[in-house]
């Protein structure tokens, strides 16, 4: 959480990590951001988006979920 907050998004209400259906010890690689308004989902939307915001060897694909 500490490396989403210094890349951009502030306010972040919940982090919801998803199990691996065959090991659930390991996460299956992708997580739900809850944050605190709108305001601050579009903005951090808008950071983590970027390409190079969290370095070149970690591939990172930001899209915005309905729930």
């Amino acid at each position: 959480m500490q490396i989403m907050k210094l890349h951009g998004a502030e306010n972040i209400d919940t982090v919801t990590l998803m199990a691996d259906c065959n090991n659930p010890v390991h996460n299956c690689g992708y997580a739900f951001i809850g944050l605190g308004t709108n305001r601050h989902t579009l903005m951090a939307y808008r950071k983590l988006s970027k390409t190079s915001v969290f370095g070149r060897c970690l591939n990172v694909t930001v899209v915005w979920a309905d729930h």
